[in-house]
């Protein structure tokens, strides 16, 4: 008798899997995977929209994050322009006539905080025109993002196989050659 009510718990139990929970996790992932695909189309349209541009200002950025906002998760964006710069070799370089015919290759990194330094400045009563980062012809600009909260697909799977705070992360990253430049 107690065989018998034991077994029918038991297999409540898993009719209340098979029927409620599965497919909810399963609706849950689809959520997942359309808020990746929502951050991966804004991240993309936004580095096009810089890289055709030549230019960041306050408005795009701001206007991205609160489009990455949309999807429901939170996220930490990292920017990265790279400029590089081909500078002649002389042999003597006081004297322009000593051309080697050679050239060297320098490149400069500028990343996040120096970026939204210029964006936000500290004086909040400085010009727009000084808060806009501007890039040169050829330089490349590329955007990191990445997920910094958990899903509810996540975090129904964390109860449900027993698992540790690692849960899935959404990690984008697209960049590209910038294509104009302000005059």
């Amino acid at each position: 008798m107690l065989e018998s009510s034991i077994w029918k718990i038991l297999s409540f139990i898993l009719i209340l899997y098979l029927l409620f929970v599965f497919p909810l996790l399963h609706a849950l992932e689809r959520q997942e995977d359309i808020a990746y695909q929502l951050a991966y189309n804004e991240v993309n349209i936004f580095v096009d929209s810089v890289r055709d541009r030549g230019f960041l200002s306050p408005e795009m950025m701001d206007g991205f994050l609160s489009r990455l906002h949309f999807t429901g998760l939170s996220y930490a964006v990292e920017l990265t322009h790279e400029h590089k710069q081909y500078v002649p070799n002389y042999s003597d370089p006081a004297d322009l006539n000593t051309f080697l015919g050679t050239y060297t290759a320098l490149t400069e990194d500028f990343y996040d905080a120096e970026i939204m330094d210029v964006l936000y400045p500290e004086n909040p009563l400085t010009p727009k025109e000084q808060r806009t980062y501007t890039f040169n012809q050829g330089d490349l600009f590329s955007v990191h993002v990445e997920n910094t909260s958990s899903s509810l697909a996540t975090a129904l799977k964390r109860v449900l196989f027993l698992q540790g705070k690692e849960g899935t992360k959404t990690i984008i990253t697209l960049g590209g050659m910038v294509q104009n430049e302000i005059d």
